[in-house]
């Protein structure tokens, strides 16, 4: 009798869990286009130094009208160069003035885009990795900026580097 009574009383309830379930909204993964930016070396320069920012929107990477952000995170940061060989270079990346990577290694090390999972010319920091996150997250614009050195003076034509964040966000439907 109480095992009927209890599968009576689960069989019940079970209507309100459900309902519970429908009306709760769905957590929603969204693959942001990357965060994109190239910084064009100055021609001639004979400085050995280099530096250059982008800033990218949030909202531009994703149809903010229709989704709001609960969280986000970074599953890589590549760092590539183009045009004719530099020598040696190092440099860092910023995101809204906090230290997201350092980069060291010869100029043809970067010709195939190098990976912060994996690359052993590239060192992270969390506080940028962090930033990153709050700035996609609060739909904040988000600057990146890039300081280095390079051996090889004057710098010639068509120098440039190309730094790429891939983020994923989760949110809901609004």
């Amino acid at each position: 009798m109480k095992t009927r009574l209890l599968a009576l009383l689960v069989v019940a309830t079970l209507p309100l869990m459900a309902f519970n379930c429908i009306t709760d909204s769905f957590t929603i993964a969204l693959n942001l286009k990357p965060f994109n930016g190239t910084v064009r070396l100055t021609q001639g320069g004979n400085t050995g130094t280099y530096g250059g920012s982008f800033t990218v929107s949030p909202d531009s990477m994703f149809d903010s009208n229709t989704y709001t952000l609960d969280g986000a995170s970074v599953y890589d940061v590549t760092i590539g160069t183009a045009g004719p060989d530099l020598g040696q270079v190092a440099g860092d990346v910023y995101v809204n003035n906090a230290h997201l990577l350092h980069y060291a290694g010869k100029w043809t090390d970067f010709t195939t885009p190098q990976s912060l999972i994996n690359s052993p010319f590239i060192t992270r920091y969390s506080a940028g990795v962090n930033i990153l996150i709050q700035s996609v997250v609060k739909g904040t614009p988000i600057t990146f900026s890039v300081a280095g050195t390079e051996t090889v003076k004057p710098v010639p034509a068509g120098c440039s580097l190309i730094a790429l964040a891939y983020v994923q966000a989760y949110g809901h439907k609004k």
